[in-house]
């Protein structure tokens, strides 16, 4: 029982026999390492699942792989492709060479010849030949551009073309026209084009036409302005189918011009400019814009372009005129009879009463003021010219005031204002042969300011003054003249009817007339016979108002001069009582004329007494006192 306490335990049992006095020791075992088997192993069935990943692997690898080298190839190709067509096509083997004139006049063939050589060892194929050099002669325009392209085909290795061009240039004097050559070629094998430039410069000698534009330089604004362009033809053959077209600035706006403008207010047709030939065109307008501003006013003259009125074909020459716009120093205002309207019609000898007001508007005293009136007409009277404390100059037709005669005009203060009047009497024609009479008031001023500045405007204001025409109504009272036939004694009878014809003519002067009509009332005891004449004319009665209305309508300028005048006839009859013995007795009441002149757009009217029971412009005569 006490053994097996003692080793009830494993480790004291090991503890004892190591540690017991006769224990002995059992010699040391040894193993032997098992030798690798490197055979290889024929069963596939263990790694089917390894093997086929590995498979599938190895596939797709192959593929960009073949890829790779499918691209690395083709740019390779691609490389030595261009390598080889650079080494063996160059543009410096392309020479352009230029035959030309370098100085000619405007509108002269320059002899333009290209001369194109090809020094590659290629051909080059599919060839355009593209010239480009400029129409107008206004740097500005710079789409004004003529191109010819010209199909030239294949240039042969080593080979050369020649090219002839009919190129005419336009400019003014000294101006420089840069022309450029572009060759555009194929290369065998490539659908790419390449291109080789070269260029010419060209001095103009003269221009086949010069356009020169006179007009101030400055101007104040709001006030009319005038503009002279002329042309000259500088060519040594006639220009055909020339045109000259303006460029207005904004804010101007056309009035007139001394040739009428074939479109709109831009155009003129010139027709065939021969050498030598001068064409001055006048252009009136009016200019309105911010003060300061710079305006300008441009002429071009060259080939009309028919299917663009506003464009020409080609530009000989070209003009620009620079106009600054600055505030009026002196305010005016200008009265014709109390009228501010810028027209204003008279009738023949009546008499213009003016009043010319002026207003210091600037933050200066001004001294020495000059105003001048000038007229420009033939319908004013020289010798009724009255003038306040100025003089009248008839070999320039100006009124003029000036500090020696108006010492007012020695100096103008600030704000300072000072009228001046004037009266003058017209002296229209009376016949046909002058026609749509009218003239015009023009005023120009000029003033010092303190620091010495010269101040000066023309046309600062201006008016116009028209004439209407002098038509006259003329009335007679017929009984044994006129068309148409009258009964009853002369001098009338009472109780005795006795019928007249009562007689309108109208004379008309210059301008034509319309809506003429000539009216007249008759008394209860005139009796309308209903007789008239000429059978076209509308004479009407109204039975009610007892009113004779003569509808003219038109009458034309001359009428009763070189043209027939209009009349009309129309019959009363009167039975005379007897409080009517030994008076005259009226056949109708006052006449009255009306139209309106279709040259001044003014209503005239005039009036003419009763006819009477006396006989006017008749073949026999009676004083028609009833008996």
């Amino acid at each position: 029982m006490d053994e097996e306490k003692k080793f009830n335990h494993p480790i004291d049992a090991i503890n004892e026999r190591m540690y017991a006095k006769d224990t002995k020791s059992s010699p040391d075992q040894r193993h032997e390492f098992t030798p690798h088997d490197n055979s290889v192993i024929h069963d596939w069935k263990e790694d089917t699942q390894e093997m086929k990943k590995n498979k599938s692997f190895s596939f797709f690898q192959m593929i960009f792989t073949g890829a790779l080298v499918f691209v690395i190839g083709a740019a390779g190709f691609l490389w030595f492709s261009t390598i080889q067509g650079r080494s063996t096509l160059s543009n410096e083997n392309i020479q352009i060479a230029i035959d030309s004139k370098l100085f000619v006049d405007g509108g002269e063939d320059l002899g333009f010849r290209v001369e194109v050589s090809n020094a590659n060892a290629a051909a080059l194929e599919l060839v355009d030949m593209v010239v480009e050099y400029p129409l107008s002669s206004d740097d500005e325009l710079s789409t004004d551009v003529e191109r010819i392209r010209r199909p030239i085909g294949n240039i042969t290795a080593r080979g050369s073309i020649d090219e002839d061009f009919d190129i005419r240039l336009f400019g003014a004097e000294g101006d420089e026209r840069a022309i450029d050559v572009t060759l555009e070629y194929r290369v065998a094998g490539s659908n790419a084009i390449f291109t080789k430039t070269e260029s010419i410069l060209i001095g103009i000698r003269s221009a086949p036409a010069v356009v020169l534009i006179d007009a101030p330089e400055r101007l104040v604004s709001g006030q009319d302005i005038a503009l002279r362009v002329t042309v000259i033809g500088n060519a040594e053959e006639p220009l055909q189918n020339t045109g000259l077209i303006m460029d207005y600035p904004a804010g101007f706006t056309f009035q007139s011009a001394s040739i009428t403008p074939t479109y709109r207010s831009t155009l003129w047709d010139l027709g065939a400019l021969n050498p030598g030939d001068i064409q001055e065109i006048d252009i009136v307008g009016t200019m309105q814009g911010e003060i300061g501003t710079n305006a300008t006013f441009r002429a071009r003259v060259g080939t009309r372009n028919t299917s663009d009125l506003l464009a020409l074909v080609s530009t000989y020459s070209s003009a620009a005129h620079l106009i600054t716009l600055e505030d009026s120093f002196l305010a005016l205002g200008l009265e014709l009879g109390r009228s501010l309207e810028s027209t204003v019609a008279y009738d023949s000898n009546d008499t213009v009463r003016g009043r010319l007001s002026i207003t210091n508007t600037l933050d200066t005293v001004l001294s020495d003021v000059r105003i001048i009136v000038e007229m420009k007409g033939e319908v004013y009277d020289p010798e009724t010219i009255r003038i306040n404390r100025g003089r009248y100059d008839s070999n320039t037709q100006q009124l003029i005031w000036t500090q020696d005669s108006e010492g007012r005009l020695e100096t103008l203060r600030q704000g300072e204002e000072q009228g001046i009047d004037f009266s003058f009497d017209l002296k229209g024609s009376d016949t046909e042969s002058v026609t749509n009479q009218s003239m015009e008031l023009l005023v120009h001023i000029r003033a010092t300011g303190q620091d010495g500045t010269i101040y000066e405007a023309e046309n600062v204001t201006s008016r116009t003054i028209v004439l209407n025409s002098n038509a006259v109504l003329d009335h007679q009272t017929l009984h044994a003249s006129g068309p148409i036939p009258n009964v009853g004694s002369v001098p009338p009878a009472v109780g005795q009817a006795t019928s007249y014809t009562i007689y309108w003519n109208i004379h008309n002067s210059s301008n034509a007339l319309t809506d003429v009509q000539v009216r007249t009332l008759l008394p209860q005891y005139i009796s309308w016979t209903g007789q008239t004449s000429p059978q076209a004319e509308r004479i009407t009665y109204n039975a009610e108002t007892r009113e004779v209305v003569w509808d003219v309508g038109s009458i034309v300028s001359g009428a009763g001069f070189s043209a027939p005048a209009s009349e009309a006839y129309f019959q009363v009859s009167l039975t005379p009582s007897s409080s009517d013995v030994g008076q005259r007795v009226e056949l109708t009441r006052d006449v009255s004329f009306s139209a309106t002149d279709s040259f001044t757009d003014q209503p005239l009217t005039s009036g003419k007494p009763p006819h009477t029971t006396q006989l006017r412009g008749d073949s026999i005569e009676d004083t028609g006192f009833v008996e």
